[in-house]
């Protein structure tokens, strides 16, 4: 997808993200949104409120383009084994949608 969003360029990564399969997908992004305001940590909490509320995803979306946060550019940290491969060797469960996860169909090997 990446890919495509830059319309094939190498576009190296500013900062490198990771995330827990046992966290909702919510709590990355208002991390990412909390880090793109140039906010601390502490600031968390009220990003997460706000990007749940109606049209607090436009306001957030809105103050990052006016302080250049959307264009800070954000890669998957290296891990030992993949994402992938450990929730599906744990069975984690999604905790959107409270169902096991399924293996993915990526080439990446599940060991």
């Amino acid at each position: 997808l990446a890919t495509v969003w830059n319309e094939g360029r190498l576009v190296l990564a500013q900062r490198m993200v990771t995330h827990s399969w046992s966290n909702r997908f919510a709590d990355l992004v208002a991390a990412l949104v909390t880090d793109g305001l140039g906010l601390s940590s502490s600031y968390y909490s009220s990003v997460s409120i706000r990007l749940a509320e109606p049209g607090g995803l436009d306001v957030l979306r809105k103050a990052l383009g006016r302080i250049g946060g959307l264009r800070i550019t954000y890669g998957p940290a290296p891990q030992e084994g993949t994402v992938e491969r450990d929730a599906w060797e744990r069975k984690r469960i999604d905790t959107s949608s409270g169902e096991q996860f399924s293996e993915c169909l990526c080439t990446q090997p599940k060991l």
